[in-house]
């Protein structure tokens, strides 16, 4: 479900021709109770990406550029030793699929795809509830039932 509470803390750099969030500390809950953690910085050396799934009884992560042209997953389970799978990749592997996808809706402009306005709406209303948690000091709602306006992040 989409993005219902936000909470966020964010270390803006603003002057000298830039403005950029350094780094995002953002917590996010859906309608359907599921909380996320998304963290972003531009400053830690050497960069780190990746992306963690926990469940009740398991967990799948991803690290993405583990080592030189290779992302890791690692998953386990309530007392299972955990497994590692490494994928080799390059760059252009991070998108690839992306411009396949594009490609095939450009000549099908009835295919379903995720990648619509609505979901990049979606988006905007996330990170302007972000930006306001965060000028705030606490949590913020989005009320989906607004709509598309700043009167939605409560």
């Amino acid at each position: 479900g989409r993005v219902v509470e936000v909470s966020a803390t964010l270390d803006r750099v603003a002057g000298g021709g830039v403005d950029y969030d350094r780094a995002a500390f953002i917590t996010l809950k859906t309608q359907s109770g599921l909380i996320g953690d998304v963290i972003q910085d531009v400053v830690t050396q050497p960069s780190e990406k990746s992306a963690r799934l926990q469940g009740e009884t398991g967990f799948v992560e991803w690290k993405v550029g583990a080592a030189p042209g290779k992302d890791l997953v690692v998953s386990g389970s309530d007392g299972e030793p955990s497994e590692e799978t490494w994928i080799e990749k390059t760059r252009p592997d991070d998108f690839i699929a992306e411009i396949d996808h594009l490609s095939a809706v450009m000549a099908d402009p009835d295919l379903d795809s995720p990648i619509s306005l609505e979901r990049g709406l979606d988006t905007l209303m996330v990170i302007a509830a972000a930006e306001r948690s965060d000028q705030l000091g606490r949590r913020v709602c989005i009320d989906w039932e607004r709509g598309y306006v700043p009167e939605a992040i409560i």
